[in-house]
């Protein structure tokens, strides 16, 4: 399966961060992250691997926010 497409793999950045970070294992780019002033979620922050139950997870998660908070009419 795929997930490269789902939104739990996705992140806003800008291009040169995006560059950066692009080839780097997840570890990487979650220390990366952190030390940086761009907002990551607490799955991103709490996820010690990066593999398909936490890319489910962080999908549900950001569903949820959408629809309970962010659309929610």
């Amino acid at each position: 399966d795929n997930f490269v497409g789902l939104i739990g793999n996705m992140l806003l950045l800008d291009q040169r961060t995006n560059n950066v970070l692009e080839n780097k294992i997840f570890t990487e780019k979650q220390e990366a992250l952190l030390k940086s002033s761009i907002f990551i979620d607490d799955v991103l922050k709490s996820s010690t691997k990066w593999e398909v139950e936490e890319i489910n997870k962080r999908t549900e998660y950001l569903a949820d926010i959408a629809y309970n908070k962010i659309f929610k009419i």
